[in-house]
């Protein structure tokens, strides 16, 4: 019996160390959580490694992230007017509904990619929508 409950609570700690420490397991990059509606404009996020990142309806505006590698990440609804996305990886990247009236997406990779407006594109830049 003890030896259960000893082998019980060494598994309780080592999932506690997993999740690191019972916290959130919410990243932060830059001051700013990478989660749904988080509020971080102006935000660096450059040459990071966001692959299935969820920023669905957040306020991204004039964020940068050139050289981010954005494969698969969640920008559904959000505000990512003035963004730079230079070199940037946007494979599978969801971008539906998300405004991105003057973003920079110079070299970008776009590979089914789903466009603000719903169309997926492949070797083309989303088009800007109103």
């Amino acid at each position: 019996m003890r030896h259960a409950i000893a082998l019980a609570l060494s598994t309780v700690a080592i999932a506690l160390a997993v999740a690191g420490c019972g916290g959130s397991g919410v990243r932060v990059i830059d001051g700013c959580k990478v989660q749904p509606e988080t509020q971080c404009p102006g935000k660096n996020f450059s040459n990071q490694d966001l692959h299935g990142a969820n920023f669905g309806g957040a306020n991204l505006r004039a964020a940068n992230f050139t050289g981010a590698n954005l494969t698969g990440a969640n920008f559904g609804g959000a505000d990512l007017q003035g963004s730079l996305f230079t070199n940037a990886n946007l494979t599978k990247a969801i971008l539906n509904g998300a405004d991105i009236w003057y973003a920079d997406m110079t070299g970008a990779t776009f590979s089914e990619t789903t466009c603000p407006a719903g169309n997926v594109v492949t070797n083309e830049v989303c088009p800007q929508t109103d």
